[in-house]
């Protein structure tokens, strides 16, 4: 966790891409094999993002709330 404006996501972002990564460049992920595809839009198997949420909107059907937060957590 840092500062607002700390650049320490979108660190973490990269480093899990270059982990992932099926064609490593000497330094830095190759940004266009399936693993690096994957990472780059959120969805790769082996990245999981985690942090607590609780539900406010008190919405009876939690899949529907997981569906709303997963939407918000993608434009962000």
């Amino acid at each position: 966790m840092g500062k607002a404006g700390a650049l320490n996501l979108p660190l973490a972002l990269a480093y899990a891409t270059y982990l992932h990564c099926q064609n490593k460049n000497g330094e830095d992920a190759c940004g266009t094999c399936s693993a690096c595809s994957k990472s780059l839009k959120f969805i790769h198997p082996d990245t999981n993002f985690v942090f607590p949420l609780g539900n406010i909107k008190g919405d009876k059907d939690p899949d529907r709330f997981k569906a709303e937060i997963l939407k918000s957590w993608r434009a962000f």
